[in-house]
């Protein structure tokens, strides 16, 4: 039981890795415009709340992994 626990943590880590490795490609994507809107500074601000509420999970889950 404790074992499904961990490969499934691991798991959930990896898909947010991965996640918040997406949320950086589309905050560089935005920022290599010539001229950024202002929609595209609301969206960059988006980008890095979701980026961080990221981190803030996976620093959650790999607590809990190594706890």
């Amino acid at each position: 039981m404790k074992e499904e626990f961990g490969v499934e943590l691991v798991s959930r880590i990896d898909r947010l890795k991965e996640e918040h490795f997406s949320l950086e490609l589309k905050i560089e994507e935005i920022r290599r415009k010539p001229v950024l809107s202002t929609e595209d500074h609301f969206k960059i601000r988006n980008l890095k709340k979701l980026k961080l509420m990221t981190k803030d999970k996976l620093n959650e889950l790999d607590a809990m992994l190594n706890h």
